[in-house]
Order: C-alpha cells, then structure tokens, then sequence
C-alpha cells in the first residue's frame, strides 16, 4: 500500500489501490502541492486536514463530495502529522514552521515510501522524519 503515494506523485493512477483512484485529479495535484511545496489548499482541502468534517462537506464541490472517504484515507496515510489534525497544525505547516522536515521534494517522497516498501514490517525500517 505505501507504493500508492509514488504512484499518487507521479499521476499513475492506474497502478494504485482502488480506494484512492475516485480522487479528482484537482484534488491530487493540490494534495501534492500541500505536502511538498506547502502550497495553501482551498477551503475544502484545508477543512480536510484541519479534521473539520462539517466544513469539509460543506466546502466539497460536485467531484470532491463523493470521494471525501478516499481524501481523508489518504491524508490519513500520506499527510505528515505535522501538516494536518487541527487549524494550529496546518498553520504551522504552511508558515514552515516546523524546522525538523525543512523542504520535503517528491524524491525524498519516494525514496522513503519505497524504503518503507522495501524493508517491509519488522524492526530493521526506521520511519523517516517527515513521515512521523
């Protein structure tokens, strides 16, 4: 399941879980944009990882409202902890204020996903920083 984050990046939605491919690609590139480049998302995606469910809904538009479930999935799996959760969080992150991550590049994202694939479960994987 990890892979599917490389396959997200990269746009080959063909080759990733079922769960996430009802992701507008609107969606996708602003998903990318927030976690690599701290690109402010709209009111929509900001709901989503500021974990406002009321609001998210309410801002969804005709193409987000029905894949909402695979979005929060995703930004459950992929968003760092750092970058979503509440209002404080995602202001942190988009002000880069967190100096623990610096600037995170869609290399660093697949080398850790595909290090995370790689070594599978067990105790040899230490997750990478801006994962945690």
């Amino acid at each position: 399941m990890p892979l599917a984050l490389i396959h997200f990046v990269a746009g080959d939605l063909t080759q990733m879980p079922n769960q996430y491919t009802p992701i507008p690609d609107h969606t996708r590139e602003t998903l990318i944009a927030y976690v690599i480049d701290r690109h402010p998302p709209g009111s929509f995606l900001r709901a989503v990882m500021e974990n406002n469910l009321t609001e998210a809904v309410c801002q969804a538009d005709e193409l987000n409202l029905p894949a909402i479930h695979p979005i929060v999935v995703w930004a459950y799996n992929f968003v760092p902890a750092l970058a979503r959760g509440n209002p404080a969080k995602v202001r942190s992150w988009l002000d880069n204020e967190d100096k623990l991550l610096g600037q995170i590049t869609r290399d660093d994202i697949k080398e850790g996903i595909q290090r995370f694939a790689d070594a599978g479960p067990g105790p040899n994987y230490s997750t990478p920083a801006w994962m945690s």
